[in-house]
């Protein structure tokens, strides 16, 4: 073999090494820039204008979300799923959302507060409320999560603080984040809060991805800039995930 040669082949083979090198760096030790998906959501609250609610007239229903789409929205928050988007249509709503590219997150809301934690018949019926609701959605591809909001009464607050660092309030709370999760191990959950993280509820929660964040206005959370970011500091401390 002439030096010629051998010096290309030398140089084809260096060439290839190179080339390998790069593959494994690119593809498996290269730093990765930080991707974060942004989902701007709108929350429907069709019931409180007659006649837009899907159960009143889904054509309407249906003429929201068209506009949803059109103003540039990529999902909604589905207010109030109790009694407007029930077990019964749950289905065809996932199924007309999907159609239009719309993801879609499905909130929890124990309404009678009053009763929380320690009315257990109650509990129990929202308990099997939300198995039934995750059992229609666990194979629902554009869900993106259950919303849980924490039980929590602004007209008495006192007592709810008093309340929130209870053993009935956590283990109540807990049984139904089971529920949730016994009927649907795909999509995760997040609590929300509708109040700011300094009030301390039961943080330690099994089963549970994240939390949400709920402000309502300046006067009644003190929100603005500083105060959000007070939020998802207080929240990257823990090391759980946020969503506003």
């Amino acid at each position: 073999m002439s030096k010629k040669l051998v010096i290309v082949t030398l140089c084809i083979f260096l060439l290839i090494v190179a080339c390998l090198i790069y593959v494994v760096w690119f593809y498996f030790l290269a730093p990765r820039p930080r991707v974060i998906k942004h989902f701007p959501l709108v929350a429907t609250y069709q019931f409180e204008v007659k006649g837009h609610a899907p159960h009143e007239d889904y054509d309407q229903f249906l003429r929201d979300l068209d506009l949803i789409v059109e103003l540039g929205f990529r999902g909604v928050k589905l207010w109030n799923i109790e009694g407007y988007y029930d077990t019964l249509i749950l289905d065809k709503v996932a199924r007309d959302l999907k159609e239009r590219g719309l993801v879609f997150v499905v909130p929890f809301q124990f309404w009678e507060r009053n009763q929380f934690p320690y009315n257990t018949t109650k509990v129990d019926e929202f308990a099997d409320y939300v198995e039934d609701v995750a059992k229609k959605l666990r194979d629902k591809e554009n869900l993106l999560w259950y919303a849980l909001h924490y039980p929590f009464n602004w007209t008495i607050k006192e007592d709810f603080l008093a309340r929130l660092k209870t053993d009935e309030y956590k283990q109540q709370l807990q049984r139904i984040i089971d529920a949730i999760n016994s009927a649907d191990g795909i999509h995760p959950v997040y609590m929300v809060l509708e109040f700011p993280p300094d009030f301390y509820p039961p943080y330690d929660l099994t089963g549970v991805e994240g939390f949400g964040v709920q402000p309502y206005s300046l006067v009644k959370d003190d929100i603005d800039k500083s105060r959000i970011n007070e939020h998802l500091n207080f929240y990257k401390k823990r090391g759980n995930k946020v969503y506003y």
